[in-house]
């Protein structure tokens, strides 16, 4: 994602991601799990198991016990395994059978979670055991796509792709991947995504495109990976024949 160099222009930023972030509630950020959200006597022992990535542990706590369990705010076991970047318990957890799509009271999945964690070995766990690529928070509407562009890095958009997202999915605001890669100033992502076949002219419910949102940042404010980025989303978009908006500068 491409860095803004002036308090300004990182306010802006702050501003996209938190419309952004809406979108996805938990999915996209730490789920609202308490530390006792697991206290019950059936569930908190295998919960710190989880925790502390004693799979061995897992596995045996897990023996007739469900590995969907749900704490008090409605969190898996899975998304905690996730949140807390225990890849042994993710797996054990997935191998006694636990739901990769499973929403939670939020709509937030374990998709969604991986999606964003920091460790890209954990989105590729949850795929190679089941993961759904599109799944959609039921909330929202949005899929782990808007998760992993909000989060650490595109290798986890990559990996979405790959595995068969589709990137032209909007959610209940009509917004697009491709709104949300614009929204974080994000043209690693967008040329991924319409790379991939995500619809640039795509509106969302108000008849906005990425466009409205990518070049409403002034290239002034970009530092040279932004400005780079912003050439070569230029360059795409007059190459593929797709009318640039009145927002675009003449030098982009």
């Amino acid at each position: 994602m491409a860095r803004l160099h002036t308090a300004a222009a990182r306010a802006r930023r702050v501003l996209y991601v938190g419309a952004a972030f809406a979108l996805c509630t938990c999915a996209c950020a730490r789920p609202p799990m308490t530390d006792d959200a697991f206290s019950s006597p059936d569930t908190a022992p295998l919960a710190a198991a989880v925790s502390r990535g004693d799979a061995d542990e897992v596995r045996r706590l897990l023996a007739g016990r469900d590995p969907d369990a749900r704490g008090r705010d409605g969190a898996t076991l899975l998304v905690q395994a996730i949140v807390d970047g225990r890849r042994n318990s993710a797996q054990a957890l997935l191998d006694a059978g636990a739901d990769p799509n499973l929403p939670a009271q939020g709509g937030e999945t374990p998709m969604h979670a991986a999606a964003f964690a920091r460790d890209p070995a954990l989105l590729a766990l949850l795929l190679a055991h089941g993961g759904d690529p599109d799944v959609a928070n039921p909330a929202t509407g949005a899929t782990p796509l808007v998760a992993a562009i909000l989060g650490p890095g595109s290798d986890r958009v990559r990996a979405l792709l790959d595995a068969g997202a589709d990137p032209a999915i909007a959610d209940r605001l009509g917004d697009t991947p491709l709104h949300t890669a614009a929204r974080t100033n994000d043209g690693t992502s967008l040329l991924l995504l319409v790379a991939r076949g995500a619809p640039p002219l795509a509106t969302n419910r108000r008849g906005r495109s990425f466009q409205d949102f990518y070049f409403a940042i002034p290239r002034s404010v970009l530092d040279a990976r932004g400005r780079d980025e912003r050439r070569a989303v230029v360059a795409w978009l007059k190459a593929n024949g797709v009318p640039l908006e009145a927002r675009v500068e003449a030098t982009d």
